[in-house]
């Protein structure tokens, strides 16, 4: 019999969905009612903004229907904003909105404070070789040589 507690997979997964709910829950009971898919748009284009919706298609490894949808709903809460690609009117990209731009600090306050929770009592290097597997692990799912830095 296959045992699924033993696969690494497994763990990944349920420490996922801990991580997604309890950072919801933090959001909320902060006041903001920011979902753990749009913190994960949110962090995309706080890094780099704005983007084209295949560009975040592909950073996020959803597709482009979900993404489309989920930036709607965001453009419709202010966090987000569309404009025209310069040179090319076709091409839409996504920038942060105004609301989009003021929960940077917020929400990140909120999630570092949460990290420290869940690393609590790992060393650096243990959270190091951590973050090595996982990549690593990655890197091997998507075919890729070496896993993305």
């Amino acid at each position: 019999m296959f045992d699924y507690q033993a696969a690494t997979p497994h763990w990944v997964n349920r420490l996922s969905f801990v991580i997604r709910a309890e950072v919801q829950q933090r959001f909320k009971a902060a006041g903001h009612a920011i979902t753990a898919e749009e913190w994960a748009m949110l962090m995309l284009l706080w890094a780099r903004a704005p983007q084209s919706m295949g560009q975040l298609a592909a950073m996020s490894l959803r597709d482009r229907t979900t993404i489309t949808r989920l930036i709607d709903s965001m453009v419709k809460k202010g966090l987000l904003e569309r404009t025209s690609a310069p040179g090319d009117r076709r091409s839409v990209l996504v920038d942060l909105g105004p609301k989009g731009r003021a929960l940077e600090a917020p929400l990140t306050a909120i999630v570092s404070d949460f990290i420290a929770q869940a690393t609590k009592g790992l060393s650096p290097e243990e959270i190091a070789q951590a973050n090595g597997v996982l990549e690593k692990m990655t890197a091997n799912i998507l075919g890729e040589d070496d896993a993305p830095r």
